[in-house]
């Protein structure tokens, strides 16, 4: 039924009709666009419809009409050329005045008609029941795709302007994908996705070894099913498939699929290819061994992967320690633990073989609270972890030289030197507060970064810790520090007035909470790449007046980064700051920066409120009269869309480690001809969608190229909640800057990646060579099958592989770590899962080589073959059984592939030959239980006495209990040096050590206390 209504009415403040309200004679539906219908009524005797409009203060009565129901069916009798077009039609009592089928090719508009016959309009009559109807046309084209519909009118509608229309209706040639799974040495899976387009369909596949179809193409291929099989008439994409055997191992074979029905000839799919898995390996690669790095007797605390809420896991340079925590104390009598905190460990090789290990938790001697998001007192250790930065919770000091809360640095010898004390700072000076006071608790001096050596530490603080402020002067905001040899330096330096750089002869610096402007390092004391140099002489800083510096130390010059071009300011209305740090090299001698300001006159129009960043680059040099200057490089400049704003989105990937290239997503298409996309990414709100483009650029060559088509759904490539939380970003840029890792959804290589179980896009992880110009699937089956990944879903503890649930809402197929998080947003150290010859270690849930069987996530290798470039360990060569030509690499497994949970990739060593895990399985003699364990696949490595990985069954499979990720604080007080030591029957503590028994002593329990973590400023 469709409605008519009458001219509207005026209604009283009562909102009651003035007058009757006529039906009116036309129909229309613009009398009530806007209104707002606060009642409708019917009147089942008169058959008229009532609506009051709010808004217009009027009611509209509207009278019924009667008009037939279409309804369009599935077309009959199909050809390649002809077809019978079929529908019902309710006249709904009232004679058709037309009746005909509107089709036509599909997605095109109707371009023919043809009436309907037997009956036809007139003979259907005025009856109340469905009626069938027809009509038959020819002239198709037997592979294109129709569409068609019904149409019919009465005496009261205009067939042109109102008939009643059934749904469109289409058919055509099936539409068909093809794909594989499920490959071992002698079998697979034959996957079909077909859509019969309402036609009945069938299909079969063919299939051959590679050899034979380079010779006779499908000529000779072996059909599967026989006879051919039904993929029904609908018109949906239904999933069938078709189980193959008596394949030879470590062949390829191609095969395609072939569907067909009665409307034109048959539809193949495109040849396609996988190879079946060769014989089980025996060995790991690169003559590897198994070494137990964490105790074997545990004491039932569970050793953890890189977690949300932080805690330092870093392994050494060489690969001789690594330091890693556990949720419990893991030792008998540790140096200090707390209820529901880290324990960090330390763990050692010695030269001649064997790991040892050392809880190096702080001691505490009286309350100390529990920060949620902040659980760990460590922060970094130096590239041979010889030493460490650690902030002590509570008022515990370590050392006799404070008596004042402030980051130490734990020695190799286990001594620990506080940064900050009485000696070197200004006489009067408080900083920290004493032990018990609330000073304590959170405390000023907050460490921030420092070198690899940890030679030269950053901190903030906004007391004024060295004689460079004015006599009584009382900061009121944050100042950053640089701690080294015991010797304290302000860094934040900065120009007066509008000058863009001081110091040494030059103008006169002055800090900037003098300016009453808190300054941050790098971004926001969070994004710290590269933020002081490796020698410690050149630091970027950040001040509340939206600039970004970097002060050289040694030379006591400071320079702004982000200051527009004179000429620029002057002609092209530029405007300096907003600058967002990114990364710096080594030295300090190239800087990258994000900014929604225009700095340059290359630069595309930008927005003040930095909506459109440009990536910068900052060259500093000496120059004119030996002073520092920053030559300004707009990298982003589009040359090829001069009007369209790069739109850098969150945080660079990485660089190279001398700033000779850096990788980034942006929104702008800034190549040509490759494929680069404009403008429709988005990854705010833990939500991505549309398309982002990935760009390399080369700053010798200047050179921008595209990497590749990302989605946003794979947003922690770059995300970073903004650009400035590392421990989202999972991408990694080898140090020479020539590989480039990522994980993405898209099948950038051709790969089909939608999982067999799902059929959603899996996330896989490739790899980037800039040397050949070449992109790999690392992670993608090496049988061409398609992946099954596992959905990162909530339920705690989460997924080993990604407990700070970066990828949460998504399905893996594979993944990679992100940053490791010092805590809850703040992260200052990467995993080296990416070394500079391109080896590369990722977490794999499939079964990307015959050894594994768990059907769970293990960790595997990607290598090239030997060569130049390539360790001396590497054993992969194009002849390898893992060698894959369509990555041109071998893929290996790292951990055992038997173990009942998911291993977990934790760190390497710089060249790579030393690779840490987590697994529950026991792959030496010495692992006497089913908890997890550390492990180095170490080459050249491994222990006497190893064993078989046994797999666990029954009890032996429980994990140690874990305790909350987000702990409540507790109300127990600890005494002594450490609040859960514990000695022997006969032995009681005391100092903090444990001494022959003389007397029972109690221990008191009183309030504990908790403290807001304060990143210098940034709570």
């Amino acid at each position: 039924m469709i409605y008519r209504y009458s001219s509207s009415c005026e209604l009283n403040s009562e909102h009651i009709p003035l007058h009757v309200c006529p039906a009116s004679e036309f129909f229309g539906t613009d009398r009530l666009v806007g209104a707002i219908v606060s009642g409708i009524a019917f009147d089942p005797v008169a058959k008229d419809l009532y609506a009051v409009d709010n808004k217009g203060q009027q009611l509209t009565a509207f009278s019924t009409v009667t008009i037939p129901d279409a309804t369009t069916a599935k077309a009959t009798n199909l050809t390649a050329v002809d077809a019978r077009l079929n529908g019902t039609v309710n006249p709904s009592g009232v004679a058709l005045s037309e009746c005909l089928f509107e089709w036509g090719e599909a997605g095109q508009p109707f371009e023919h008609t043809a009436p309907c016959a037997s009956p036809n309009a007139s003979e259907v009559g005025s009856g109340e029941v469905p009626v069938a109807v027809h009509a038959d046309i020819s002239g198709l084209t037997a592979t294109k795709t129709y569409h068609f519909r019904l149409v019919v009118s009465n005496a009261n509608t205009d067939l042109a302007e109102e008939p009643s229309r059934g749904a469109e209706v289409v058919f055509g040639p099936p539409k068909v994908t093809a794909s594989v799974s499920a490959v071992s040495a002698t079998d697979a899976t034959l996957g079909a996705q077909i859509n019969p387009q309402n036609v009945a369909t069938t299909f079969h596949f063919e299939y051959t070894t590679q050899a034979d179809f380079e010779a006779n193409g499908f000529g000779n291929a072996t059909k599967s099913p026989t006879p051919d099989a039904p993929a029904g008439a609908g018109d949906e994409e239904v999933d069938r498939s078709a189980p193959i055997g008596g394949l030879a191992s470590n062949t390829t074979y191609r095969y395609r699929l072939i569907a067909e029905n009665s409307v034109g000839t048959a539809v193949e799919s495109p040849a396609l290819a996988f190879t079946t898995q060769g014989p089980a390996t025996v060995g790991l690669p690169d003559a590897r061994g198994y070494e137990l790095v964490s105790p074997p007797n545990k004491h039932g605390a569970p050793i953890e992967a890189i977690p949300l809420e932080g805690g330092v896991i870093q392994a050494a340079a060489d690969g001789s320690a690594i330091a890693y925590f556990a949720k419990a104390p893991a030792l008998e009598e540790p140096a200090g633990s707390r209820s529901a905190m880290n324990s960090q460990l330390l763990s050692a090789r010695a030269p001649a073989g064997g790991w040892s290990t050392a809880d190096v938790s702080t001691p505490h001697q009286g309350a100390s609270g529990v920060i949620p998001g902040d659980l760990s007192e460590y922060k970094l250790f130096s590239t041979d972890l010889s030493r460490g930065v650690v902030e002590p919770f509570g008022g515990t000091p370590l050392s006799p030289l404070t008596t004042e809360k402030t980051p130490y640095l734990r020695q190799p010898g286990g001594e620990y030197t506080p940064l900050v004390t009485a000696a070197n700072v200004p006489a009067g000076v408080k900083f920290g507060g004493k032990e018990g006071s609330p000073e304590a608790f959170g405390g000023d001096v907050n460490f921030i970064t420092a070198s690899p050596d940890l030679a030269h530490i950053l901190f903030t603080s906004i007391q004024p810790l060295t004689e460079d402020f004015k006599a009584g002067f009382k900061p009121a905001a944050a100042n950053v520090y640089e701690w080294s040899g015991g010797a304290l330096q302000l860094v934040s330096f900065v120009p007066s007035g509008t000058a863009t750089a001081c110091g040494d002869s030059g103008p006169a610096c002055k800090p900037a909470a003098e300016a009453g402007a808190a300054a941050l390092a790098g971004a926001h004391n969070y994004q710290l790449r590269g933020a002081i140099s490796t020698d410690g002489s050149r630091v970027v800083f950040e001040t509340g007046a939206s600039r970004l510096y970097q002060r050289d130390l040694a030379r006591g010059e400071t320079v702004q980064l982000d200051a527009a071009e004179p000429a620029c300011l002057a002609q092209h209305k530029c405007e300096s700051g907003g600058g967002q740090f990114q990364y710096a090299s080594t030295d300090g001698s190239r800087v990258f920066f994000t900014d929604g300001r225009r700095l340059t006159a290359d630069s595309a129009p930008t927005s003040s409120s930095g909506a459109t960043p440009d990536l910068y680059m900052c060259q500093i040099e000496v120059k004119g009269e030996e002073h520092l200057a920053c030559t300004l490089t707009d990298l982003t400049a589009n040359t090829v869309n001069p009007s369209e704003p790069a739109n850098v989105s969150g945080a660079v990937l990485g660089g190279a480690e001398d700033g000779s290239s850096v990788y980034f997503v942006a929104q702008g298409a800034l190549t040509e001809g490759e494929g680069a996309v404009h403008g429709n990414c988005t990854s705010s709100g833990g939500v991505g969608s549309g398309e982002c483009n990935l760009y390399r650029y080369d700053t010798a060559t200047e050179a921008t190229s595209l990497v590749a088509v990302l989605s946003g759904a794979d947003r922690n490539d770059w995300f970073a909640a903004g650009g400035i939380d590392l421990g989202q970003l999972t991408a990694r840029v080898s140090p020479n800057g020539r590989y480039l890792a990522f994980m993405s959804s898209q099948p950038l290589t051709g790969y089909d990646n939608r999982d067999a179980k799902t059929g959603v896009r899996d996330q896989e992880v490739f790899l980037y060579d800039s040397g050949a110009e070449a992109l790999r699937c690392a992670s993608c089956d090496p049988s061409g099958a398609r992946p099954h990944g596992v959905l990162d879903e909530t339920p705690y503890p989460h997924l080993l592989v990604d407990r700070p649930d970066n990828w949460l809402g998504q399905t893996l197929a594979a993944n990679v770590p992100g940053w490791t998080r010092v805590n809850l947003g703040y992260a200052v150290y990467q995993s080296r899962y990416l070394s500079n010859a391109g080896r590369l270690f990722f977490n794999a849930a499939d079964s990307l080589v015959p050894a594994d069987t768990n059907g769970n996530f293990d960790v595997y290798q990607f290598e090239f073959p030997q060569g130049e470039g390539q360790p001396a360990s590497n054993t992969c060569t194009t002849a390898s059984a893992t060698y894959s030509p369509a990555t041109g690499g071998c893929v290996s497994l790292v951990s055992s592939g038997t173990s009942p949970e998911e291993s977990a990739f934790v760190d390497a060593s710089e060249s790579g030959n030393d690779v840490f895990f987590l697994t529950a399985s026991r792959l030496t003699s010495r692992d006497v239980d089913g908890a997890l364990d550390l492990y180095d696949a170490r080459s050249g490595g491994g222990e006497a006495e190893a064993v078989k990985p046994i797999e666990c069954s029954g009890d032996a499979c429980q994990q140690p209990a874990v305790p909350p990720s987000d702990p409540t604080p507790g109300s127990l007080t600890f005494q002594g040096a450490g609040n859960l030591l514990e000695c022997s029957k006969s032995k009681v503590k005391k100092s903090g050590k444990c001494v022959a028994r003389k007397a029972k002593k109690k221990h008191h329990k009183k309030n504990k206390r908790t403290a807001a973590h304060n990143r210098g400023g940034q709570k």
